[in-house]
């Protein structure tokens, strides 16, 4: 399993928008082969941060996702409202589960 985390740099406008932009992606993203699961991270620390969890079977679903048009035309939907390039971070789950009793 591959995990996504994106933070979007968004002016107020973008973070009202934000939750109907998710709807289009999740619909989009829900056509991708390997594509699992997307869920909004909500930060404890700040509530005007916009974050995203998207998870993808492996790495060869996220690329198909992240180089397809789709992706291209949903991140300039955002651009009129962006402060900043978003930022991501890729994880691989592994095998490996700890458990302190």
């Amino acid at each position: 399993m591959i995990i996504v985390q994106v933070q979007h740099f968004l002016n107020k406008a973008g973070q009202g928008y934000f939750p109907q932009w998710v709807e289009k992606l999740s619909k989009k993203l829900q056509r991708y082969n390997g594509f699992v699961s997307i869920c909004v991270l909500e930060s404890l620390e700040s509530s005007d941060e916009c974050h995203l969890q998207l998870t993808f079977e492996n790495e060869d679903s996220l690329l198909e996702w992240a180089n397809s048009v789709d992706h291209d035309n949903l991140i300039a939907e955002l651009k009129p409202y962006r402060k900043q390039k978003q930022v991501s971070s890729i994880f691989r789950v592994t095998d490996e589960f700890y458990r302190v009793d």
